[in-house]
This record gives structure tokens, C-alpha cells and sequence, in this order.
């Protein structure tokens, strides 16, 4: 993959992020994500973030 096509995607990625945080705002609700050490975790409005231990749900 070309750098610029890495870097449009690395942006986009990006933006979709922040735009799930706005909805969730938005809606009070919260978003779903895998953070970099693998762990699944949801991010609320108020800033909490609750990481989820392996298999639990």
C-alpha cells in the first residue's frame, strides 16, 4: 500500500473514532472498541472506561 493511501486511511479510521464519540454523546450511549494491548472496552461520555476481562461480556 502506498504511504499516502496508508496515511488517508489511518486518517479515516481516525475520524471514525471521534464521530463514534460524538454519537455517543449524542445519544447517551457509549462505544466498543479493541484497545491496543487487545482488550475489549467500552468508553463512555463521561470519560469511563471499562475493560472488559477476556471471554466476559
Amino acid at each position: 500500500m502506498a504511504k499516502i493511501e496508508r496515511e488517508l486511511l489511518n486518517k479515516l479510521v481516525s475520524m471514525t473514532g471521534e464521530r463514534a464519540r460524538i454519537d455517543a454523546k449524542t445519544f447517551g450511549s457509549h462505544i466498543v472498541y479493541k484497545d491496543r494491548e487487545g482488550r475489549i472496552v467500552n468508553e463512555y461520555p463521561d470519560g469511563r472506561i471499562v475493560v472488559h476481562k477476556e471471554g466476559q461480556k
